[in-house]
């Protein structure tokens, strides 16, 4: 789409002027307007068929320089009337597990506050041009150590420009200019209120805020990594532990003898594994509370048989997967083999009272 320049500087006082700025009275050449970039006439079409726009009364010179030049020296000379440029506030969204980093102008869930909206009172502004003679930014300053780059972004459907980039070493911020604002009807005025006074268009590239709260980032990202690497290898420890405990209850096996079938030997091997898997979560969990006279297996048991049942069942007999019946003290309120139990109860004999608790009475 060819672009149609909304842009012109007046000839009276050398200022940039909008073609919506202009009456029907000032169609054509009466509109005493020049090009910015080479000062041949311009003539204001403002017919009713074509979108209204400035052209060349001559030879035509480049419409997207004319095009960035003019938005920027018209964003400068709002700054000479009002030296007031609206800042908005920075919010981060951080992400330990993939390192997603996000950066947002407005409140949003999941997001924290990097630094608050704020007033930057302008002393000085400069448009600062590519070596193709293009605007890409406009540096403003509030005194000499506090500087901000302003890069304009207009809609790609009006004229295409470079992705925008943080100016080396100051802070950066870019203006979106909404698809919705028709640059060949808005005024100077209005458009220059939009610039400086807007906030909701206005996006964070770089600050030293901003890469302070990302190397927070990137630190949390790593001691999030080697916590996990942390855990892995001690997942991994145990899992060697649990094989290795696989392997030997296997060997040591009674059922292990020539004597014995196939369907022994997979009942007993299951065992093994279902024992092993016990142990496995309990050597992850480690809760103190369980240890069984310093007996792994014994206490892992006991965790087991602690989770399944949730309430004790009088009507069943109780065995664990190594085979031995356990039984529930009522006193205590703990898991033990029938063999450390003096008193039965329930219907199948589940509940009772273990030997201490029938010792200390």
């Amino acid at each position: 789409m060819e672009l149609k320049n909304p842009f012109a500087l007046q000839k009276t006082d050398g200022h940039i002027v909008m073609i919506g700025d202009l009456s029907p009275e000032q169609r054509g050449k009466a509109c005493g307007c020049i090009c910015p970039e080479c000062k041949s006439d311009f003539i204001a079409r403002m017919g009713d068929i074509r979108v209204s726009h400035f052209a060349h009364s001559g030879n035509v010179c480049d419409v997207v320089k004319v095009f960035m030049n003019s938005l920027y020296q018209l964003m400068w000379e709002g700054l000479q009337d009002n030296a007031r440029f609206y800042l908005p506030g920075c919010y981060g969204f951080f992400q330990e597990s993939t390192g997603v980093e996000k950066l947002s102008s407005v409140s949003s869930t999941g997001y924290e506050l990097i630094f608050e909206a704020c007033n930057f009172k302008v002393e000085s502004s400069e448009i600062r041009k590519n070596n193709r003679g293009v605007a890409e930014a406009l540096i403003l300053t509030a005194r000499k150590d506090h500087s901000l780059a302003v890069v304009l972004v207009p809609p790609a459907t009006i004229c295409k420009i470079s992705r925008p980039k943080p100016v080396e070493g100051i802070a950066t911020l870019t203006i979106q200019i909404p698809k919705r604002l028709d640059f060949h009807h808005v005024t100077s005025n209005q458009l220059k209120s939009v610039l400086l006074q807007e906030t909701r268009y206005k996006d964070w590239l770089s600050s030293p805020k901003i890469d302070q709260w990302r190397r927070q980032c990137q630190e949390q990202r790593a001691e999030w990594i080697r916590l996990r690497r942390n855990e892995q290898a001690r997942i991994d420890e145990i899992n060697r532990d649990t094989d290795q405990w696989i392997r030997n209850s296997l060997k040591s096996s009674p059922l292990k003898q020539p004597v014995q079938t196939k369907e022994i030997s997979q009942q007993d091997e299951e065992a093994a594994r279902q024992m092993a898997e016990i142990l496995r979560e309990y050597r992850a969990s480690q809760p103190a509370a369980w240890d069984y006279d310093n007996n792994e297996e014994l206490s892992a048991i006991r965790f087991y048989l602690s989770k399944r049942y949730q309430t004790i069942p009088n009507d069943l007999i109780v065995t664990a997967p190594n085979g031995e019946r356990w039984c529930f003290c009522t006193s205590c309120k703990q898991w033990y083999q029938s063999t450390d139990m003096l008193q039965y109860g329930g219907k199948d004999w589940n509940l009772g009272l273990c030997r201490d608790c029938v010792q200390n009475k």
